[in-house]
């Protein structure tokens, strides 16, 4: 009799236990569903996006006709033309797709990717470019190993792209948004990013060389053993991830943060190269204003050291720089060489304060610009600033020295303020 309700206890927990059993291949059977469903919903969405496919191949045609005409000799599209193709980047919306027999994990667009692609290799007018950007959707775009070198990209909305190892060699790509976009591995060689948004960016292991990011918003980027060189001035560095990151010669003035232990923070980052933020740049308090003048919240910037030659020189020749760019005359003959897809490469002859190697020390700044990265003979034409006066000439080739700006703005003033 004591046996019984043993028994009993025994066969109850076996038949607990066998329920248990079939409800968790129940489970099992109704996730499997869950994920069938899932995968050919957004397969179904694929397909749907493929019908696009021949829309897109139309609209290429078009741009192939008018581009053809012997009256558009300035590559401009219609209006009509340039609304299509808006309509269209926006009708590619991402989705998962399947890779290696399982679904992507967040939604993409390879269509909106093509379409880009298509559009940077038209070779279109600038002002086309200016149109289409900033109507069209190209966020999500899935761009892997894509090559923008030479592009013009300015405005674009590629957030939440994917475009791991992208090459940005000589493109433009000021006030693009990147936001929370895929680059890692990428390459910036003589990039021009004034004012573009990488804020939440993985930027892993991506090369910066000689680029013009003046403005450019780095907060909580992810920019992790990647290699910077370059004038990064006002910049937004605001939960920036730099460990184990390469520093050499970057320019940071008046960049901001606003966390007061920020650069006590770089300590722990591992940062490598032979510059130092803490031994070029100094710490100030300042605050932001809306356009009333009231002060909206509390900012930290960096402000350069003036007892830093290192530094000074790296500063001074990017103030030049700016100013050889915001000349009338250099702008022009910088879209010319754009709109033939050989954009123009700065590189410094002679400084005041000049290595005797690669930059020679000289009382002015020469700089040649050149179409190739080649030797002087390729020339395009020189440039020269005097630091005495702020004048600065062009140098042809073939004609004599010509003057095309004297200075008396900001820049000028930046310039005796910090070189002088």
């Amino acid at each position: 009799m004591g046996l019984v309700p043993l028994l009993i206890l025994l066969t109850q927990t076996w038949i607990l236990n066998n329920q248990n059993e079939k409800l968790d291949h129940q489970n099992q059977l109704i996730n499997g569903q869950n994920l069938l469903l899932d995968q050919q919903i957004n397969l179904e969405e694929g397909n749907r996006r493929s019908s696009y496919i021949f829309l897109m191949s139309n609209i290429m045609d078009k741009i192939d006709e008018e581009l053809k005409n012997s009256k558009n000799r300035n590559r401009r599209l219609s209006e009509e033309l340039i609304g299509r193709i808006v309509s269209l980047s926006h009708a590619f919306r991402p989705y998962r797709y399947l890779e290696n027999d399982s679904l992507i994990p967040n939604p993409l667009s390879p269509e909106r990717g093509q379409l880009l692609y298509a559009l940077v290799n038209s070779k279109l007018e600038l002002a086309t470019y200016d149109n289409i950007f900033e109507r069209a959707n190209f966020s999500h775009s899935d761009l892997p190993r894509a090559n923008f070198s030479g592009a013009y990209l300015q405005g674009v909305n590629l957030s939440q792209a994917n475009i791991e190892e992208g090459n940005f060699k000589d493109a433009i790509l000021d006030a693009a948004n990147f936001q929370y976009s895929n680059l890692q591995r990428s390459i910036f060689d003589n990039t021009e990013m004034i004012e573009a948004n990488f804020r939440s960016a993985d930027l892993r292991h991506s090369e910066w060389y000689d680029v013009l990011a003046q403005g450019v918003n780095l907060s909580f980027a992810n920019v992790g053993e990647a290699f910077f060189n370059g004038d990064f001035s006002e910049a937004e560095l605001e939960g920036i991830l730099l460990h184990n990151a390469t520093l050499n010669y970057v320019v940071l003035r008046n960049s901001f943060f606003f966390n007061s232990s920020w650069l006590e923070r770089m300590a722990n980052y591992g940062l490598k190269g032979s510059f130092s933020i803490a031994e070029n740049y100094t710490v100030v308090q300042d605050y932001l204003s809306d356009s009333r003048k009231n002060v909206v919240d509390t900012v930290f910037r960096l402000v350069p050291r003036l007892d830093s030659p290192q530094l000074q020189a790296s500063l001074c020749e990017s103030i030049v720089l700016n100013m050889i760019r915001s000349s009338e005359a250099i702008q022009l003959l910088d879209r010319q060489q754009r709109q033939l897809g050989d954009p123009l490469k700065y590189i410094a002859q002679t400084s005041p304060f000049g290595d005797g190697k690669l930059v020679a020390q000289d009382t002015i700044y020469t700089f040649l610009l050149s179409t190739l990265d080649t030797t002087q003979f390729d020339a395009r034409t020189w440039v020269k600033f005097d630091p005495s006066d702020g004048t600065l000439w062009t140098i042809s080739p073939t004609l004599e020295d010509t003057l095309v700006q004297t200075y008396d703005d900001q820049l000028w003033t930046a310039f005796l303020e910090t070189c002088q």
